[in-house]
C-alpha cells in the first residue's frame, strides 16, 4: 500500500509540473506575439509613410500621396526658426505634375538656408532632364546637405515635406537603401549632426515656391547667393521673417 501512496503522490506532482510547465511556455508564446505584434505595428506605420510617398521601388505602384495639410491660424502652420546660432535649410521638387510615384518626367528642385533670424543665406535650383519624384526630392535632399557641409553649419536641421524620405534617411539600420544618393544624404548628415526632419507643406512654403520657379528652366544646378526676384516668393518669405517675432 506505502508504495501505491508514493507512486500516485509522484503522479501528482508531476501533473502539477506538467501543468506549470504548459501555462510557462503558453505564457512566453504570447508574450513573443505581443512583442512581434508591436514590432510590425511600428514598421506598418513607417512602410505606409514610404508607400504613400513612393519612397522604395516596390511602392511604386501606389499614389503619390499629396504633402498633408496641417492648416491653422496658429504658428504651428507656418515656418518656424531654428535655435539660436543655427540655421535651417528647406527643401522641396516638382515632377512635372506626375500623379503616381513610378512616373518619370523632367524634374526641378530647390532649397533655402536661413539663420535664426529668419535671415537668406544661401539657395540653389537644379533641374533633372527624367526622374520619378522620390528622387527629385532626395536631389533636393542631397543638396542641401551638401551646402551644409561645412563647420560653422554643424548641428543644423533639414525640412523636406516629403514623409517618406525623412523617414528613409532617418532610419538606416531598420531600412536599407543602397542607391548611392541616399547613402551620401545618410552620411553627409551623420557627418555634420544634421537633423533631418518632415514638416507639412504650409512650412515648407518657401522651398515650395523656389521649386515651382524653377520649372521649365534647364539649369542643372543654380546657386543662389539672393533671394530671386519673384513677389510671390518675397510675400512668403516676409511672412516666415514675421514668425521669427513671436
Amino acid at each position: 500500500m506505502g508504495s501505491t501512496e508514493n507512486s500516485s503522490s509522484d503522479g501528482g506532482y508531476m501533473g502539477v509540473g506538467a501543468a506549470v510547465a504548459i501555462v510557462m511556455v503558453a505564457w512566453g508564446i504570447s508574450r513573443m506575439i505581443s512583442n512581434s505584434s508591436n514590432s510590425e505595428s511600428e514598421e506598418n506605420d513607417d512602410a505606409m509613410k514610404m508607400k504613400a510617398h513612393g519612397t522604395e521601388s516596390s511602392y511604386h505602384n501606389i499614389p503619390v500621396h499629396e504633402s498633408i495639410q496641417y492648416e491653422s491660424t496658429g504658428p504651428t502652420s507656418v515656418w518656424s526658426p531654428p535655435p539660436a546660432g543655427r540655421f535651417k535649410m528647406n527643401t522641396d521638387a516638382v515632377c512635372n505634375g506626375t500623379k503616381q510615384s513610378d512616373e518619370r518626367g523632367p524634374s526641378w528642385y530647390a532649397g533655402i538656408l536661413r539663420n535664426d533670424c529668419g535671415e537668406w543665406v544661401r539657395g540653389f535650383q537644379g533641374f533633372i532632364a527624367s526622374t520619378d519624384i522620390f528622387t527629385a526630392e532626395m536631389y533636393g535632399i542631397y543638396n542641401g546637405l551638401k551646402l551644409l557641409n561645412k563647420p560653422e553649419h554643424r548641428g543644423s536641421i533639414l525640412e523636406t515635406d516629403h514623409e517618406g524620405a525623412s523617414v528613409l534617411l532617418n532610419k538606416p539600420e531598420k531600412y536599407v537603401d543602397k542607391r548611392l544618393i541616399v547613402e551620401k544624404s545618410r552620411q553627409l548628415a551623420r557627418e555634420y549632426d544634421i537633423t533631418i526632419k518632415f514638416v507639412p507643406r504650409s512650412r515648407n512654403r518657401c522651398a515650395d515656391r523656389l521649386a515651382n520657379m524653377a520649372v521649365d528652366k534647364c539649369n542643372m544646378y543654380l546657386d543662389l547667393k539672393k533671394l530671386p526676384q519673384d513677389s510671390e516668393l518675397k510675400s512668403r518669405y516676409d511672412q516666415d521673417l514675421e514668425c521669427c517675432k513671436w
